[in-house]
Parts: C-alpha cells; structure tokens; sequence
C-alpha cells in the first residue's frame, strides 16, 4: 500500500512521524457547551455523581467560564461523569 501511496503523495508526508493535536476543550466548554455545564454542574447535580462539596468545582466553573483560568480539562472530565452518569439513570429507567 505504501508503494501506491508514494506514487500519488510525497514521500516526507508519507514517511514522517505520527503527530498529535489538541483538542479544543477550553473553548468547547466556554462557548457550544456553556449553557449545558451551567445546567450539569449544579449543586444537586454534582451530588448526583459523589461529589458532595460543589463549591470547588463551581469555583473552576466560574473561572474558566470567564476567561481567567484554564480548568478546560477538569470540568470536561467532571461534564463526561455527569454526561454518562445522566445516561446510565435514562437506560435504568427504560428498562424499569
């Protein structure tokens, strides 16, 4: 497959290392996601999910919402939680 491939594509793009990218987390999360982290990270819903004390958690929300820090990474983590968690709770109540 490669000898075709050389044919039609230069050999350095071929035959040059994997690269990775970033995903744009940070900004997903400001702008598309905003309105659906304001409604997931709320106190009862962080306390759906075992987290009891929501104060952290709003406090990262509140920073990274306004541009003065980058917690883009810990608030995706904790929207995935709560994303899965809203889906496991869907399915067991359809298959009540």
């Amino acid at each position: 497959m490669r000898q075709i491939l050389y044919r039609h594509v230069p050999r350095e793009l071929v035959d040059r290392p994997k690269q990775g990218f970033d995903v744009p987390v940070a900004v997903w999360l400001r702008e598309e996601l905003r309105e659906r982290l304001l409604d997931e990270l709320t106190p009862s819903g962080l306390a759906a999910v075992g987290i009891g004390d929501a104060g952290p958690v709003r406090a990262m929300l509140t920073e990274h919402l306004a541009g003065r820090a980058d917690f883009g990474r810990w608030l995706w983590l904790v929207h995935v939680l709560r994303s899965w968690h809203g889906r496991q709770v869907a399915l067991r109540e359809v298959a009540a």
